[in-house]
Parts: C-alpha cells; sequence; structure tokens
C-alpha cells in the first residue's frame, strides 16, 4: 500500500534528521498496515523490520533492534533462499 511507502519515507527522513522519537511510530504504523495487507512472511516486510532494526539500533535499543533484525532475515531465507 502505497501509505505505508509514505509512511517509512518520512519515517526515513526523521531519522536521518536525528529525531528517533518521531520516526519509530510512522516506522511501525507502516508495518502494521504492510503486515495486514501483504502478510508478515510477505517479501517485502524485510525492509520494514530492517528500517525498525536500524531505527532502534540508532536509539540504543539493541534488543529490539536485534529482534527486528532476525525477522527481516528469516523471511529472506523463506522467500529468496
Amino acid at each position: 500500500p502505497d501509505v505505508a511507502i509514505y509512511l517509512n519515507n518520512l519515517a526515513g527522513l526523521y531519522k536521518a534528521r536525528g529525531e528517533l522519537d518521531k520516526a519509530e511510530p510512522l516506522y511501525l504504523r507502516a508495518l502494521r498496515i504492510n503486515e495486514d495487507a501483504l502478510g508478515a512472511d510477505h517479501t517485502d516486510m524485510a525492509i520494514y523490520f530492517n528500517n525498525l532494526a536500524l531505527l532502534y539500533k540508532a536509539q540504543g535499543k539493541l534488543q529490539d533492534a536485534r529482534l527486528y533484525y532476525e525477522q527481516a532475515i528469516e523471511i529472506g531465507k523463506k522467500t529468496l533462499g
């Protein structure tokens, strides 16, 4: 869904500006929209999981980052081999 792409892009802008607290809810909302539309195991979901992982890493939330990195990796393994 296009709105998820726009939210993801806006979140990326906030992240680039160092406004990490503004980025987080947008990344989460984009992830939920796509999860509902595509399913949690869809290839495109890896991008959204990875973006959240990068944000959490930047925030120092390393356990959260690891969880989302692992989800992205699992999708890659299932869909891309």
